[in-house]
């Protein structure tokens, strides 16, 4: 039983416009993870990684059938949902006389199950984590067993009903998953090139890994902490993944890709101590928050003994009254301050911003530029809010009548670089 597991051909010409120059691939972490875990198990499985090898519909097409996979496993994103059923389409006309099994998972798919179900475009859905429930969803295939056994995925059955099964538990134990397959992707095309200058754009000096899942806080913007509560890998694990990419991979410069890495204080304390410990010579990035770097300024002391030298914050906007409609947990005087302390401690900070939150005025925008001119970012963000399917200003704005579910292609915080309009304008503004 050979499972392809792919991801969506690269569409940053059509949603991105000129922002392209300044969007490179990252490593499809979720694929790579399901990938370990069918080896492990003894299954034969490949990651076609289409995005990165910049392959259009076609080429994708044409290596599917050069794999002749069992099942394709596809991770699907709203930005690029409407290339997914190009290639879903295409993949059946391809194969006439015998399609693989079509299975679609990640956020996008996990939101519309019932209409990639309906209209024949997957046979089956995972929802949530998709480690374990491939797993068992390729054994059951395997041994020609119902579905319905199978937890956390949809599926339509050949009279054309829509089944849903019992939800799969969050998984528990992360260090109970192999390490990702990063030896199935092609590794040389991977780098991050805007929050670290031009070192990270050399790919083998830059990678990126997670050292938890999930995140405690409820952005209304931010589909992270649905349903997946806050779990860690432990610092063991965390030293082996490191040793792994600074001794066998060259990696002089690590991102933690975790929504919250800062979010426990003491195994941040526990991590950097075995960090220093170890004697691994590489520096390190992540994502934190200002509540918890105001509170906190020993942490970041430490945080840059052990080599960090960046931590990006999503700030957002400058007006507490938009901060606290968004969720965000912060105060403007926080800001101050984990920016303040962050300098002290001799990181670089980096601002992460939303311009056209709900309820943003014109003015309340010059706000947020103001604060980010008046802080020593060494870059600065600004996205376009994006209101993503499953994020609470989604549903809001859905329910307003003020934006269309499936208009999918307008979903992309890049659409200022295009002649795309944004697919949410808040009241005061123009899509110019």
């Amino acid at each position: 039983m050979r499972t392809l597991l792919v991801t969506i051909p690269n569409n940053m010409e059509e949603i991105s416009g000129r922002a392209r120059e300044v969007i490179t691939p990252v490593e499809p972490f979720g694929l790579m993870y399901i990938a370990s875990v069918l080896e492990s198990r003894g299954r034969a499985v490949e990651i076609l990684d289409a995005f990165a090898l910049d392959l259009d519909v076609a080429a994708t097409v044409r290596a599917i059938a050069d794999t002749a996979p069992d099942i394709v496993g596809l991770s699907c994103l709203t930005i690029h949902a409407h290339l997914a059923l190009e290639l879903i389409r295409a993949i059946r006309v391809s194969h006439p006389d015998r399609t693989p099994l079509i299975v679609a998972g990640n956020a996008h798919a996990d939101l519309f199950a019932t209409h990639f179900l309906q209209a024949g475009l997957a046979d089956v859905v995972v929802h949530g984590e998709g480690e374990l429930v491939m797993a068992a969803l390729v054994d059951a295939y395997e041994q020609g067993a119902d579905f319905a056994d199978v937890p956390g995925i949809s599926y339509r059955t050949p009279a054309g009903a829509i089944v849903r099964t019992a939800p799969a538990a969050p998984i528990a134990d992360l260090d109970a998953l192999p390490l990702p397959a990063r030896h199935l992707v092609p590794m040389d095309r991977y780098r991050m090139s805007f929050y670290w200058g031009p070192q990270p754009s050399d790919p083998r000096r830059y990678k990126g890994m997670f050292t938890s899942r999930g995140c405690p806080y409820h952005c209304t913007f931010c589909t992270v902490h649905r349903s997946r509560s806050l779990r860690f890998h432990s610092v063991g694990r965390v030293m082996q993944e490191l040793r792994l990419l600074v001794e066998e991979h060259g990696a002089e410069y690590v991102f933690f890709l975790d929504s919250c890495f800062m979010c426990s204080r003491s195994r941040v304390t526990e991590l950097c101590d075995a960090i220093i410990e170890s004697g691994l010579r590489f520096r390190w990035g992540c994502e934190g928050r200002v509540n918890l770097a105001a509170a906190h300024p020993e942490l970041l002391h430490l945080m840059h003994r052990a080599g960090c030298v960046q931590v990006a914050y999503g700030i957002e906007s400058g007006v507490q009254s938009l901060l606290d409609r968004v969720g965000k947990d912060c105060t403007l005087q926080q800001i101050d301050e984990a920016i303040n302390h962050t300098v002290a401690a001799g990181i670089g900070p980096v601002g992460l911003f939303i311009l056209g939150l709900p309820g943003e005025t014109p003015e309340m925008t010059d706000e947020t530029i103001r604060l980010s001119l008046s802080h020593p970012f060494v870059f600065a963000q600004y996205a376009i809010l994006t209101p993503f399917p499953g994020t609470e200003i989604h549903d809001e704005l859905v329910a307003a009548g003020r934006i269309d579910p499936m208009d999918w292609s307008r979903y992309s915080q890049y659409a200022a670089f295009t002649d795309v309009s944004p697919i949410y304008v808040p009241d005061g503004y123009d899509p110019a």
